[in-house]
């Protein structure tokens, strides 16, 4: 599947919760980014502070409006 968006980030937080990895990030003009994905998925072993390549389609994208 092509990505539509595509945004380099850096790894602030995680939690492991069985089948699916549950990530705080924070990306340059998008701010933090909350971001849960299959464990199976994850091609590495993501640590706070690395740096990663976040992309996904367009239709896959929830915006939240802030309180």
């Amino acid at each position: 599947a092509q990505a539509d968006n595509a945004v380099a980030a850096e790894i602030v937080s995680l939690s492991y919760a069985g089948s699916a990895l549950h990530l705080v990030l924070k990306a340059a003009g998008l701010g933090e980014l909350t971001l849960t994905t299959p464990t199976w998925r994850a091609q590495t072993s993501p640590e706070p502070g690395a740096s990663v390549w976040l992309s996904w389609s367009a239709d896959a994208a929830t915006r939240v409006a802030e309180d």
